[in-house]
């Protein structure tokens, strides 16, 4: 499991690798807080590409840091979402909420 975050014309790209648990989910939070700090952020894209498990409680993690980004007027983009894990955004329609893109590479157009 690990977290690694990179900057990109003014964007946040945060990558999970392995299962997005307890740790993942607070790395998470942590970097969203000093994000905030930071006044050159204009979005964050959330790369979930090597997620290997995302249970419930990741995905309401997701939504709390969507809802918070957004009280300061950032964007959460989600790429390389597992197609099971769309699935259930869908059912639970989240991703009429959530900005879902196939890759990181779409996800960063879409801000240009």
């Amino acid at each position: 499991m690990g977290i690694a975050q990179r900057l990109e014309n003014n964007i946040s790209i945060i990558s999970i690798n392995g299962d997005f648990d307890t740790k993942s989910i607070k790395l998470l939070q942590q970097y969203v807080r000093v994000l905030l700090e930071e006044k050159n952020v204009k979005a964050v894209v959330l790369n979930l590409k090597q997620v290997k498990r995302l249970d419930s409680s990741g995905i309401g993690i997701i939504i709390e840091q969507h809802k918070l980004l957004e009280t300061h007027n950032l964007q959460l983009l989600l790429s390389n979402c597992n197609p099971a894990y769309v699935e259930i955004l869908q059912m639970m329609q989240w991703d009429k909420i959530l900005n879902l893109f196939q890759t990181e590479e779409e996800a960063l157009a879409s801000l240009a």
